[in-house]
C-alpha cells in the first residue's frame, strides 16, 4: 500500500461513544472533520485548476491546428487526472482520512484498501505522460538541434520504459492481486514494498531535473532579449515546483516507511496529498509553455505583442499540410522577439 495514503488502513473499530466526534449527540460518529474537509479541498483544488489550463491549451492549439501527440498525451493524463481524483475521494470517505482513530466507526476496511490499490495504479502513469508531452513539445520545437534531439530521444524513451516497468510493478507487488485489499488471504505475498515505492519515487525526481536541465541549454543559445529570454526560461521551468512536490512527497514517503516519526494515531494526517498536487501541479506547468499566444496578449509587456509576419501568418494557416511541426510551434515562442524573427546564437 501507498504508505502516502496514511499508512495503516484503519482497522475495524468501534466508535468512542457519545462526546467527541459524534454527531447530534446519539453516538453517532461524525465521518468528517475540518482536517478532512481540507484535504477534500486540496484534493479538488489542484484538478479543476489543472483542467482549466489544460482545456485553454487544447482549444488553442485545436483552433490553430497544431494540436499534436503532445497535446494528445496531456489530454490523456487529464483524464486520468479526473479518474484519480474520484478513487481517491473514495479513499478518504472510506478510510476515514483526517479523523481521529477514536471516532472510526466499526467498519470494513476493504473498500478502502481497493481505492488505495487503483490510485496507485493512475499516479506514475500520470507522471509519465505529462513527462512525455513535454519531451515531445520541446523536440518539436528543436528536433533540429542533433545534440537536443537525440537527448530528448533518449530520455524519451527511458520514461516509456520506467512508465511500463513501474506501472507491471505496482500491479503485480502482491501475488494474488487481491491481497493487496484481503491481507488475511491464506498464502498471500507482497515484494519489498519500501524498496519499490522509494525507488519509483527517486527515479521520477531523477528524470524531472534531466528534463529541466533541457531548457536552462536550450535557451542559452537563443538571441533574444534579455527580458523575452528570462521570461521563456522561467515558464519552461515552472516544472521545478512539480521536482519540489516530488521530493516532499519522498521525504514523507521515507519517513512513513521507515518509522522516523511515528504517528499514534495514523488515520489523522493528510500526507497523501501530495500526490495529487503532483500530478496536477504538472500537467498545469507542462501546459504553461504551450500558452504563450495566450500569455503574450495577457502579459505584452513581458512576453511581448508583435504581430507575426506574413511569412508566418501563412506557416499557420497551412500547418496542416505543409509546415513543419516545428514552425508552427515556434511562432509562438519566437515572435516575443524583435520582428518576429526566430534566431538563433
Amino acid at each position: 500500500m501507498d504508505p502516502l495514503r496514511t499508512g495503516t488502513p484503519t482497522p475495524p473499530t468501534l466508535s468512542g461513544g457519545i462526546g467527541n466526534g459524534t454527531a447530534l449527540g446519539l453516538g453517532v460518529p461524525d465521518r468528517t472533520s475540518p482536517l478532512q474537509t481540507f484535504a477534500l479541498l486540496i484534493l479538488f483544488s489542484f484538478p479543476s485548476m489543472a483542467l482549466v489550463v489544460v482545456s485553454l491549451r487544447a482549444a488553442g492549439r485545436w483552433a490553430w491546428r497544431q494540436f499534436g501527440w503532445d497535446d494528445g498525451l496531456i489530454c490523456i493524463s487529464m483524464f486520468m487526472s479526473a479518474i484519480e481524483t474520484a478513487a481517491s475521494y473514495k479513499f478518504i470517505k472510506t478510510n476515514y482520512v483526517g479523523i481521529r482513530g477514536r471516532d472510526i466507526p466499526l467498519h470494513d476496511p476493504t473498500e478502502g484498501m481497493i481505492w488505495n490499490y487503483a490510485v496507485q495504479i493512475l499516479y506514475n502513469p500520470i507522471l509519465a505522460l505529462v513527462k512525455l508531452s513535454v519531451l515531445i513539445f520541446l523536440y518539436r520545437l528543436f528536433a533540429h538541434k542533433r545534440g537536443v534531439k537525440l537527448y530528448v530521444l533518449g530520455l524519451a524513451g527511458i520514461t516509456a520504459a520506467q512508465m511500463v516497468a513501474v506501472a507491471v510493478a505496482i500491479t503485480l507487488q502482491c501475488t494474488p492481486i487481491s491481497f493487496n485489499w484481503t491481507p488475511t488471504l491464506r498464502g498471500g505475498r507482497c515484494v519489498d514494498q519500501r524498496s519499490l515505492y522509494i525507488s519509483t519515487a527517486a527515479f521520477t525526481i531523477l528524470t524531472d531535473v534531466l528534463v529541466l536541465l533541457l531548457p536552462a541549454y536550450i535557451f542559452r543559445d537563443l538571441n533574444i532579449p534579455k527580458k523575452t529570454k528570462i521570461a521563456l526560461l522561467v515558464v519552461f521551468l515552472l516544472g521545478g515546483l512539480v521536482t519540489a512536490a516530488s521530493i516532499a512527497r519522498l521525504v514523507i514517503l521515507i519517513v512513513g516507511l521507515y518509522g522516523f516519526a511515528p504517528n499514534p494515531d495514523p488515520t489523522y494526517n493528510i500526507g497523501f496529498v501530495t500526490s495529487a498536487i503532483e500530478t496536477n501541479l504538472a500537467l498545469i506547468t507542462a501546459s504553461a509553455p504551450a500558452l504563450m499566444p495566450l500569455l503574450k496578449s495577457w502579459f505584452p509587456s513581458v512576453f511581448g505583442h508583435n504581430e507575426p509576419s506574413g511569412r508566418e501568418k501563412a506557416t499557420m494557416r497551412n500547418a496542416r499540410t505543409k509546415a513543419t511541426p516545428r514552425d508552427s510551434d515556434e511562432e509562438g515562442l519566437y515572435t516575443t522577439s524583435s520582428g518576429g524573427q526566430k534566431q538563433y546564437g
